[in-house]
């Protein structure tokens, strides 16, 4: 048991003198078959990071032109099989083949800023 708190210790030293060092992040590279790192997997549909589209079959990866995204993958915020929606809240749907531009979200973004209780009341007072 010693030993494994030992291995566990020494792992984890190892781990914050990488960083220290300048390391930005830690990840694997598991296939070498698909272009750039996976940034979203809907059941078997992938999307590398150069927005190329893939999927896993028995035989490994294979590309799909007409899955490619519109937008660049750093203006991604959600994404699915068939419906991605941009950092600045356009919505695009996937049919027939290609991605479909839907518009903007209506009522424009959703504020995550949290308010007091007293900015809430004040707004809604008669």
């Amino acid at each position: 048991m010693t030993k494994r708190i030992f291995y566990l210790s020494l792992s984890l030293l190892c781990l914050v003198c990488a960083y220290q060092l300048g390391a930005d992040r830690a990840r694997a590279d598991w296939d070498t078959g698909l272009p750039g790192q996976v940034i979203g997997l809907d059941y078997k549909i992938a999307w590398a990071a150069d927005g190329s589209c893939w999927s896993v079959e028995f035989t490994g990866w294979e590309r799909h032109d007409v899955g490619d995204l519109p937008v660049p993958v750093g203006d991604v915020k959600l994404l699915s099989d068939n419906t991605l929606i941009t950092n600045s809240d356009v919505a695009y749907r996937h049919g027939e083949g290609a991605w479909h531009y839907v518009g903007p979200f209506p009522g424009g973004p959703v504020p995550l800023q949290s308010e007091s209780w007293g900015k809430v009341k004040g707004r809604y007072h008669d």
